[in-house]
């Protein structure tokens, strides 16, 4: 299975079918428009069931207290970068398996 990717926070994910829930999401949390945290607790309000992985290289504060937000507002796994195809690999199991 291959997890779509929010673009900017502002693509195709957020006009999704509820049939897209059931494939992971991945999403950026530094972008140019809209910021992952945002676009992260968007989804979650307007589709709970929405698995999320949330990917961060850090910015103005470190990778990690970016992740460890976007885990606090619903990002199922959380990926920091880089990372291998392995670990990409380990985060769509875990969403799917809700743990």
């Amino acid at each position: 299975m291959v997890p779509e990717t929010i673009i900017n926070g502002i693509s195709k994910p957020l006009a999704f079918s509820n049939s897209s829930a059931r494939s992971p999401l991945n999403c950026g949390i530094i972008m140019p428009d809209k910021e992952g945290i945002e676009t992260i607790m968007e989804l979650q309000k307007k589709w709970p069931e929405v698995k999320i992985i949330a990917m961060s290289g850090g910015g103005r504060m470190s990778a990690v207290d970016y992740l460890r937000i976007a885990r606090q507002v619903g990002a199922g796994s959380v990926l920091q970068k880089p990372f291998s195809p392995e670990e990409l690999e380990g985060a769509i199991t875990q969403v799917l398996a809700g743990k």
